[in-house]
């Protein structure tokens, strides 16, 4: 994966999060990997105010692919609530970035907010005001999974995992 950023402004690193200190005003820091000892995460201690930066994965090819794919992984999070946060996006070709699921009272499953203010760059082609995504402290690692209707037979599929902050602390 890779990422991708307004100019001087991403806090992603892939690399070995233990090293990582707790940030004035805080009282943690999530300084493991799910699985190894690599990760993407965000700032050596914490991530950057105004924050609009994202990971990107390679380009998928799913022309053969038997039904829609599913898509999943592991995430860890403790952000300002409701300012900060993080969605998971996809788009065909460059058609425009889309919000793989959406926020909803009744499943729990997925995104846990919304509306995330700081997430407000990255508000997707497929409409809505608010950007939905996952927000505040997820009190340890999450396991998420979810199937991406319309995907079956398309190529040139591309996720990003969208990262936003607000200007203030």
């Amino acid at each position: 994966m890779t990422y991708d950023s307004s100019p001087g402004c991403s806090s992603w690193r892939l690399d070995d999060p233990s090293t990582r200190t707790v940030p004035p005003g805080h009282t943690k820091t999530i300084n493991t990997c799910y699985i190894g000892s690599r990760c993407w995460y965000t700032g050596a201690s914490q991530y950057n105010n105004g924050e609009q930066s994202a990971i990107l994965t390679p380009l998928f090819d799913f022309t053969t692919a038997p039904r829609d794919p599913i898509i999943g992984f592991a995430i860890n999070f403790d952000t300002e609530q409701n300012f900060d946060g993080l969605a998971l996006q996809y788009q065909i070709g460059s058609s425009g970035w889309k919000n793989v699921g959406n926020y909803s009272f009744q499943d729990k499953t997925w995104y846990n907010w919304g509306g995330i203010n700081g997430l407000a760059w990255a508000r997707p082609t497929n409409g809505g005001a608010q950007q939905p995504g996952f927000t505040g402290d997820s009190n340890g690692w999450l396991l998420r999974s979810r199937s991406v209707p319309g995907l079956q037979g398309q190529t040139n599929v591309q996720f990003r995992f969208a990262f936003g902050s607000d200007t203030g602390d």
